[in-house]
């Protein structure tokens, strides 16, 4: 999981969609060099406010602080990503309306996601425009 922050609602969806494309490139050039065990990326982007902080956890190996997101958007953007085929990005709604035509993005229908109550419609980024 990756957290974007931008003041720029526009801004911080775009700097969110070139990782992405940028991480599809990548996985394209190993897999190009290593045929044998190829590499699967999935990507969902959601949208909007999370919350972010540090958590403590206690368990049998001791004491860890691990930082995390959470909140409705992180939610969207893993169902997404756990609907997405292999070298696919899928965003949600409000991240496809920030990415005006700046993006070639196509439909990929409505969908019902685990744990998310409405069906939501989804997008695939195809390239930049």
């Amino acid at each position: 999981m990756a957290v974007f922050q931008h003041l720029d609602p526009v801004e911080n969806a775009a700097c969110a969609t070139e990782t992405a494309l940028a991480l599809l490139a990548a996985t394209d050039r190993l897999n190009r060099e290593n045929t044998e065990q190829p590499i699967e990326v999935h990507i969902g982007i959601s949208s909007g406010v999370a919350l972010v902080g540090s958590t403590q956890l206690h368990g049998r190996h001791g004491t860890r602080w691990v930082f995390s997101a959470s909140g409705q958007h992180v939610n969207v953007a893993a169902r997404l990503a756990g609907i997405a085929q292999p070298g696919q990005i899928l965003v949600s709604p409000a991240t496809r309306r920030r990415l005006g035509n700046c993006y070639v993005v196509e439909s990929g229908g409505t969908r019902k996601l685990k744990n998310i109550e409405e069906d939501i419609e989804t997008f695939r980024v195809v390239r930049r425009a």
